[in-house]
């Protein structure tokens, strides 16, 4: 039994085959007819769903920026995914509240508190214990007076961060950050004259989840967030005028090894900027030269974590930098810091970040480990690779197809993983959860599009399939967090990724016209109940680059109920980037409506953005409406009413109560009429199908409770008749 390497694998392109696809801007305009009684399943998005990375190293004033605040509140956004990890990440949560301004877990806690939100903790745990683990989760979310006074000692404030999803590492596939970027990543270490040891994938994954101790020594490829002086995995130290003939250099990854410290003083006129001029290979072999190699009698070590050196009084005068490379050792595992987060708070859920290979599913210890301390669910960052050359051939509807084409993979990998589950005997099923997906990762010399419609229409596509799929049940997803439109960028999307301005951008704008349309309930069309429902040609290759070509819907259609005042959104997503479409509606009436638009050429960077509130009028039946190639549209209709429905007819005064609204398990009606009367009452699906009936009702007070917890989610009508009138109240059930 194995999880299938498929996922890691990206099909690659043979762009010298393929012609490329014009934008066509007066494309043939297909018609569609659907009712908005065809919407039936209702159910709320989930909060944590709809989340957002932001970064732990940011400027406070960035937040706090009135521009950014209402465009993150647009957004509609339910959980923030806060990098707040240890120094294995370059942050220490607790050094982080030393700067004011920056964003630190102090302004997370006023954040989360503004924005009513959830946090998913992402916990890098290179030099962090299982105790210290365990305590963290204690900190956030401990009720205990202790942790009160802690947290209001540190934060200002006793309340409780209530972090509910937990993750354990990040995108480099280990636990203690050899150096190894997430953006450049190389499989060997690097040492002196070139020579190499190479960095086992195998054993690295098993080191993630079991722990261990390893060296930290030589170099690797700089990129990323890594430059060369980063790059070097020992602990690379400069000295400054505090210091005399007495250095205390506390290592990144305790414990270190008593017997295996090496130590290089660099005696030389150059200064650290100097460094920066030469090449990653010759800085080290320039730090590491043996004339520079100092005797252990030099040297101690404190507390198994910090090198202690005695060096000449006059030495400073001359040392440009200290390299330290040592044994660090005793760390603890995914499994062991799992077995205490949970005891410290068994209601939190983990993500483990590397995934189940074949290589660990053949280590008995990694099954029997797994079972006693499982995750709750897998993390998976989904970002993209190749799509240069596809844009370059005008495959721009392949590109937005990706996220779909992922959402296939992980819907199966979600029934590979409900088998794991099974065959293991886990006592709860593992989900997913996706963060820092992206279009593309790109921060110079970007495609156009990366920056345009086409990174708007990707951001929705890949946001509506993951929502479809978790209200589907064809997926367990945890948590979705969306990254950047860019690595780097200026709207809220990108949320602290600032270059100094917060301006919406198409990504932005995609993202809040798509959460916009859902409100309190949402339900999602299902084309194969749709005859004649639009199709696109869609190109892929398999892994020997064979093109095949597949029929794909062109349309994701959803709509969404306002609990609150029952309003109606009906969202159209077009994918094709060469096909308008004409949608027919009918089922319902409406008295007015608000229409807002996105499109554009997807092979430019620019987009248009259009709104209007149509003129007060009461739809009798149905309406047509353009839906242009490429483009996001939604609508918005007030006083929405279903056509099937019998209009009330309100010539005598009566009360009728419908609570609560929305509904879920038991509804209650409460009516009160000027005279006894014959009534009947009952209960209409969205449809007109019959679910409750009451008749020969007299009574002039009275209360009624049904149970309802049998019923499926969506849209209801009560209908009260007796001799003189009529009344229709609406309800939602939401579950």
């Amino acid at each position: 039994m194995s999880i299938p390497s498929f996922l890691n694998k990206t099909f690659l392109l043979c762009c010298c085959i393929l012609g490329f696809r014009s934008f066509m801007l007066n494309a043939q305009s297909d018609t569609l007819r659907i009712s908005m009684n065809n919407f039936q399943h209702y159910a709320r998005v989930k909060n944590a769903l709809k989340g957002f990375n932001i970064t732990a190293r940011e400027q406070l004033n960035w937040v706090q920026d009135s521009d950014f605040l209402s465009g993150f509140s647009a957004l509609q956004p339910g959980l923030i995914r806060w990098p707040g990890g240890t120094k294995g990440n370059n942050y220490n949560w607790r050094e982080g509240l030393k700067n004011p301004a920056l964003f630190n877990m102090k302004h997370l806690q006023e954040f989360i508190q503004y924005h009513h939100l959830q946090v998913d903790y992402m916990l890098n745990y290179g030099n962090t214990s299982a105790h210290q683990a365990a305590d963290l989760v204690r900190f956030c979310n401990s009720s205990k007076p202790a942790y009160q006074s802690y947290r209001y000692q540190l934060l200002g404030d006793s309340s409780r961060l209530n972090v509910k999803y937990w993750e354990l590492g990040n995108e480099i596939p280990n636990s203690w950050s050899f150096g190894v970027s997430w953006l450049a990543w190389d499989d060997v270490i690097r040492f002196r004259n070139g020579q190499t040891k190479t960095l086992n994938r195998d054993d690295v994954d098993s080191m993630y989840y079991f722990g261990g101790s390893f060296m930290r020594e030589g170099w690797v490829t700089e990129g990323g967030e890594l430059n060369k002086i980063d790059a070097i995995l020992g602990e690379l130290y400069f000295p400054d005028s505090n210091d005399h003939f007495q250095v205390d250099i506390p290592v990144s990854f305790p414990r270190i090894g008593p017997d295996s410290i090496r130590v290089w003083v660099m005696v030389s006129s150059l200064k650290k900027n100097d460094l920066n001029q030469l090449n990653q290979q010759q800085v080290y072999n320039l730090l590491t030269s043996p004339q520079y190699r100092i005797n252990s009698s030099v040297y101690s070590v404190l507390h198994d974590s910090i090198v202690h050196l005695n060096l000449p009084v006059d030495a400073f005068d001359s040392v440009t930098a200290i390299l330290v490379e040592y044994n660090s050792i005793g760390h603890p595992g995914a499994f062991e810091l799992c077995d205490s987060m949970k005891k410290a708070d068994p209601s939190i859920e983990i993500g483990y970040q590397v995934n189940i290979s074949d290589a660990l599913l053949a280590i008995p210890s990694f099954v029997n480990r797994f079972q006693q301390n499982q995750a709750d669910f897998m993390i998976f960052h989904m970002y993209n690779q190749h799509l240069e050359q596809m844009f370059d051939h005008g495959l721009y509807n392949e590109i937005v197809y990706r996220g779909s084409t992922k959402n296939h993979q992980h819907i199966v990998l979600q029934s590979q993983l409900d088998s794991l589950s099974n065959a293991w005997n886990l006592s709860s099923p593992i989900g997913q959860s996706f963060t820092e997906w992206n279009l593309s990762l790109c921060e110079t010399n970007c495609k156009p599009g990366w920056y345009g419609m086409l990174i708007a229409m990707y951001t929705a596509n890949f946001w509506s399939e993951y929502y479809r799929s978790d209200l589907q049940d064809s997926m367990d997803v945890r948590t979705i967090c969306h990254f950047a439109a860019l690595a780097s960028g200026q709207s809220p999307i990108h949320l602290f990724h600032n270059n100094g301005s917060t301006t919406n951008t198409a990504a932005s704008e995609a993202v809040r016209m798509v959460n916009q349309s859902l409100l309190s309930s949402t339900s999602y069309l299902n084309p194969n109940e749709i005859s004649n429902f639009p199709k696109m040609n869609i190109i892929s290759y398999d892994s020997l680059l064979n093109a095949d070509t597949s029929q794909e819907n062109a349309l994701i259609i959803w709509s969404g109920i306002d609990s609150n005042t029952m309003d109606r959104t009906l969202f159209i997503l077009n994918r094709n980037s060469n096909n308008s479409y004409l949608l027919n509606v009918d089922g319902f009436k409406a008295q007015s409506a608000y229409i807002e638009t996105m499109k554009g050429n997807p092979a430019l960077s620019g987009y248009q953005h259009q709104s209007d509130t149509l003129a007060p009028m009461f739809w009798p039946q149905q309406f047509n409406l353009f839906i242009d190639t490429f483009s996001l549209t939604n609508i918005r209709f007030n006083q929405f009413q279903f056509t099937n429905i019998a209009s009330p007819n309100l010539n005598m005064r009566k009360e009728i109560e419908v609570y609560p609204n929305p509904a879920n398990r038991r509804l209650y009606l409460r009516w009160q009429t000027e005279t006894k009367s014959n009534a009947h009452i009952s209960i209409m699906s969205a449809d007109g199908k019959l679910l409750y009936s009451e008749s020969n009702i007299n009574q002039q007070k009275s209360d009624l409770e049904i149970d309802i917890s049998k019923w499926p989610l969506g849209y209801y009508y009560v209908r009260w008749q007796d001799e003189k009138s009529i009344v229709v109240k609406p309800f939602v059930i939401v579950r």
